[in-house]
Parts: C-alpha cells; structure tokens; sequence
C-alpha cells in the first residue's frame, strides 16, 4: 500500500519477518508478538521516500522488570529501554530520526538483547507496531497484510488459436534457492510442472493435473467421471492426490537438483475423444538421459495444450522477504506432426498481491543475458515493469531440442508398481 500523504504509518508487527528460524516467534494477525527468543530478530521492510523518518516502537512492557531491545534501521544499531509497567497497556517509545538520501527499500530489525533469555511471555516485551512519520513517508510503501508471500508472477507465452500444442518444450536456470519456493516451467490450461525447494534437504520436480468440474477443496467430492486418472509413474515418483487449489492427480519425484544448472522439462499431450493423456517428462544431466515423471489422463478435456505459461512462486510467506529469480528458455512447441516453433514473445502478469500493490519488489521479462526472467521478492527493486507488458526475443530457426523418448521407454511403470 502507498501512502501519498505525510502521516503516521503504523506498520503491525504481525508483517514483519522472522530470522534465522522463521517459526522461531509467533505471528498472529493483530496480535502482538512477545520477544521470547534474543536469539531470533523481527524485521520490517518498506519503501521510503527521500527525507527524515521518525521511528517509534508500539510496546506492551514487559511487567516487574525493565527490558532492553536492540534495533537496527538499515544497518545502522542502536539499543532500546523499555520501562516495565504494572497495567499491561501499549507505550510508544521513541527510538531515533533515520535520514532517507533517496528514494528506497529500508530494513527494520528488531530483537531483545541486555537481559538474557525471557522465561516466558509474560516477562518478555510484546511488540505491536512500528511507527513511522516524517517527510521520508510522503508516498511509502508498506505491506500491510499478514500475508507476507511475494507476488506470485508468471511469463505467457502466446500461441495462435488454431495451433495444436502436442509438446510443450522449456528449461529453467534457477539462480537463487529459498525454502518456500516454486519454479514452474511448463504450465498449460489443466496443470504445471516444474520444481520446488521444500524444506533445507527436500527438493522436488512437480507435475500435476486438475480434474473436471467446480470442486475447489475436497478431492473426495469429486465423482469418478470427472478425476484425472494416473497411468504410469517414473522410478521413485509419488503419485497421489491434491487438493485446497482446485483438485487432481499430482506427482512429484524428491531430485536434489542443483543451484544455477539448466533443467529441460517436456510436456506432452495426447488427444483421444473427450480425453487427453497429459505426460511429463524430465532430463536427469547426472545421467543425461530424458526419464518420466508420471504419465495422467484427463477428463472433459479432448485438446491439446494452451494457455501455456511459465511462474516464480513463494508459496510459505515465512521467507517472503528473500529474493527468488529463475531464467527460462528457450521455449518451443509442437504439433502432433511434429513441426516445431520457437516461443519468443512472452507476456508478464502477477497475482492480486503485486496487482493491488500489496508488494512492488519484483520484475521480469528478458535480461541481459537475452534470457526469459522472473524476480519477485528482496526489497530491492520496483517499478521496473507492470501487468500485461510484453516482450519479444529474437526469434530462434535452428535445431529444435533432442526430446527422443526411446531410451526411457523402459522406464515406464504401472499405477501403483
């Protein structure tokens, strides 16, 4: 949210991040937040203007005992006393004028230092606000939501209304690697497939598919004629099913795939009457060779694939505040004949938290490299590009990628082998 006139800005703390354990306090909406653990800092980031900033601390004191916080803005320390108090009630406490030389990203970190550890809530300072006011917060920006994710921002890749998307064709070089993170690569009208960081030692590559109807939650409401099906799994791929964002059949292979490699993904599309058989395939480079990931077909669907996009995703708002950026392509298609085309015109767009300005911190399209790129998250950049711009690459002619299938025929196994 922007805020285009000079007042005070009282940040809740229900939107500041946690570090080095995100779980290591606990944030509830509107409640404030008691500094159990000096070992874990809270941290607010927003967009000030250029000018002086007048910070304060909303503080319920801790009761029989004075506390001390140290609170650094922008890397510049300075340590807090907070008084006790008998009745439980909020105090503002002045903490120190920041100066603003340009217009920025701006960091508030926070934690409890001077008393040792807190036994217990109820001896800890409880934080509620951050408040700011000054010439610096003419036209800043803050997120005020407890939704801390990034914006979720995605590529387009626009094909013609009559063309018939058999083979769906792309790489992705993912350059930065936070817990809570999903590169998507090959995405189309009825399911994604691409990888994920899911815990410090659990990596993924993903495919799903969504069933027929209207169910947005429960899979179990939905009838046998409109489920997607699972035909065949790769070695070591989990086959089940998803729910809560739509429904379906999702499949995902544990792969420690590595920070700044190049990973090719095949998507593939088999029409048959009123179904189509959706396949994903992924190139292992440890043992350069193509292997499946799980093979499903889809109801009430009978075309091939479109709408296909590509998106960066932060999926837990507990690391939403550090920075995600991945590159893709080239990326190519093919009909079921077999002719093939270079996608080189994408289209960036975002999700209602970048579109309604909750956050600002992201950017894409083509970088310096001549690469499909999407950032979101960090506090360090905005403005760069909005929804719906567009952007074309030269348009590649030559060889189309190596996606024969015959080696990893073999492979295939049955539902539930």
């Amino acid at each position: 949210m922007f805020h285009r006139q000079v007042t005070p800005l009282i940040i809740p703390v229900h939107t500041a991040y946690i570090t080095p354990d995100p779980y290591g306090l606990e944030i509830r909406e509107n409640q404030p937040t008691a500094l159990t653990n000096p070992a874990q800092t809270l941290t607010w980031f927003g967009k000030l203007s250029k000018g002086v900033c007048e910070i304060k601390l909303r503080v319920i004191p801790a009761p029989g005992s004075e506390s001390k916080l140290t609170f650094v803005v922008n890397g510049q320390r300075q340590e807090v006393r907070v008084p006790a108090s008998p009745d439980g009630k909020a105090v503002d406490i002045a903490c120190r004028t920041f100066a603003s030389k340009k217009e920025q990203f701006v960091s508030f970190a926070l934690n409890s230092s001077g008393g040792g550890p807190a036994s217990g809530k109820r001896s800890a300072p409880q934080i509620v606000a951050l408040i700011l006011s000054g010439t610096a917060t003419n036209n800043a920006h803050f997120n005020y939501k407890e939704r801390r994710n990034c914006a979720s921002i995605h590529l387009g890749y626009p094909t013609t209304r009559d063309q018939q998307v058999a083979g769906f064709y792309n790489e992705c070089t993912p350059e930065t690697d936070p817990i809570h993170t999903y590169y998507e690569v090959c995405g189309w009208h009825r399911g994604y497939f691409g990888m994920q960081v899911n815990s410090p030692t659990e990596r993924r590559i993903i495919f799903s598919v969504w069933d027929a109807g209207e169910e947005a939650v429960d899979r179990n409401k939905v009838g046998s004629e409109n489920r997607v099906t699972l035909l065949a799994k790769g070695p070591g791929v989990v086959a089940d099913s998803f729910g809560n964002e739509g429904t379906g059949g999702h499949s995902h292979l544990v792969y420690n795939w590595k920070l700044g490699d190049t990973f090719r993904f095949y998507m593939t599309a088999e029409v048959s009457g009123k179904f189509t058989t959706y396949t994903g395939w992924f190139y292992f480079p440890d043992k350069r060779e193509w292997g499946l990931i799980a093979r499903f077909r889809a109801p009430k669907d009978g075309q091939y694939m479109r709408g296909l996009y590509s998106f960066n995703e932060n999926f837990g708002g507990e690391t939403g505040q550090l920075k995600r950026r991945c590159r893709f392509g080239p990326a190519w298609v093919h009909d079921a004949a077999g002719s093939w085309t270079n996608l080189n015109t994408i289209k960036f767009t975002c999700d209602a938290t970048g579109s309604a300005g909750d956050r600002i911190d992201f950017d894409g399209l083509i970088d310096s490299r001549g690469r499909f790129f999407l950032e979101n998250g960090g506090f360090s950049n905005w403005g760069h590009i909005k929804p719906g711009q567009t952007a074309t690459a030269p348009r590649l002619t030559g060889a189309h990628p190596d996606v024969s299938l015959l080696d990893i025929k073999p492979f295939l196994t049955r539902q539930g082998q």
